[in-house]
């Protein structure tokens, strides 16, 4: 699984770190989002509680990965904010923002 740190604008001078990683073609979203989370926060995918406690994986595989319009969901799970759209997942532990000078911010 290919990891990728991007750093996005937030709001004023902050910046928002998010760990990206691809949606491969045969994968599914939901699959890639728990094996996304499970990476940013160190753990295991057994570990997390069931992705269905916060999101139904089948509708989020069906807007995302089954849609020309590309629809970009976001959600929370595990201490997450989770961005899933086509191509990608990001990933954003909360508590992960920094400002302009690189200080961590708690939210």
């Amino acid at each position: 699984m290919k990891r990728n740190r991007s750093v996005r604008e937030g709001g004023g001078n902050d910046y928002e770190v998010y760990d990206e990683f691809r949606i491969r073609p045969v994968e599914e979203p939901s699959f890639r989002v728990v094996r996304s989370v499970a990476a940013t926060t160190e753990r295991e995918c057994d570990e997390l509680r069931p992705l269905y406690d916060v999101i139904d994986p089948d509708a989020l595989d069906a807007l995302v990965g089954g849609s020309e319009a590309a629809p970009r969901i976001e959600f929370r799970y595990e201490g997450c904010h989770v961005r899933v759209d086509a191509e990608r997942v990001l990933v954003r532990a909360i508590g992960s923002v920094t400002n302009s000078t690189g200080a961590p911010e708690i939210e």
